[in-house]
């Protein structure tokens, strides 16, 4: 692999080494995918697995909320239609943060 060399000022660094953070949880995540499927004989990464690092990354949250989202709401179809208030798992702030 060739090494590129640049001249860079504090700010440019400093912007980038913001970026290079921001990408860590997904980094992880995607590296613990990448790892469960290895364990799994190369086969499909468990949902629940993949939510729940997700979860533990601050990816993901729950929100309490008192109706369905919308027309293709997920937890109106997991709970039923008479389960509300619930808890509805969405992307964190910092999930939406994704450079």
């Amino acid at each position: 692999m060739k090494t590129i060399k640049f001249k860079a000022n504090g700010a440019d660094i400093a912007e980038l080494e913001a970026e290079r953070d921001a990408m860590k949880p997904w980094a992880t995540l995607g590296r613990g995918c990448l790892i469960e499927s290895r364990v799994n004989g190369c086969g499909d990464v468990d949902g629940v697995t993949l939510q729940d690092a997700a979860i533990d990354l601050g990816l993901l949250e729950y929100v309490t909320v008192d109706k369905p989202c919308g027309d293709r709401c997920q937890c109106a179809d997991y709970y039923g239609p008479d389960e509300w208030p619930t808890r509805c798992l969405r992307l964190s702030a910092l999930g939406k943060e994704m450079p």
